[in-house]
């Protein structure tokens, strides 16, 4: 019993309670917001749309890994309450992206991807899509053609 209590009293020393509580949302965590938003959210599509898979959590500490070290070769290291809200905020991000894959425009995404796909194209069905039009432009249209992202 004494070894059991020496061992969980060893775990709780491991990482003491702030004795103060810092302000962490600054411009630092504003841009990490931005950088998940504009890099790390468009990552997480295009890896859903061509695998399947999903970022999960590495989307949300590849950014707070990266700005942390950013910030330590600028000499401004950021505190810990800012490491902590752009975790949380990536990680809200990230779940928004598993819960509604592409926010609110995904489902177009998708639908404009499927019927450009090698794989509906090697089963013949661009033609069977082209018959939707409200389910996607058809494959050689315009939209599909001349787009630039």
């Amino acid at each position: 019993m004494a070894k059991l209590d020496r061992e969980l009293e060893t775990y709780r020393d491991l990482l003491k309670p702030p004795g103060t509580y810092d302000e962490g949302f600054g411009w630092t965590t504003v841009a990490g917001i931005f950088f998940c938003g504009l890099i790390m959210m468009p990552g997480a599509i295009y890896l859903g749309l061509m695998t399947g898979g999903s970022m999960g959590s590495a989307a949300t500490w590849v950014t707070v890994i990266l700005f942390g070290e950013l910030s330590r070769r600028a000499l401004r290291a950021m505190s810990r309450a800012n490491l902590v809200v752009l975790l949380h905020a990536a990680g809200i991000m990230m779940a928004g992206n598993a819960l509604f894959p592409g926010g609110p425009f995904g489902g177009v995404v998708y639908r404009a991807y499927l019927i450009s796909s090698n794989a509906a194209r090697d089963m013949g069905m661009q033609d069977e899509f082209a018959k939707l039009d409200w389910f996607a432009p058809a494959h050689d249209s315009s939209a599909i053609l001349e787009r630039s992202l």
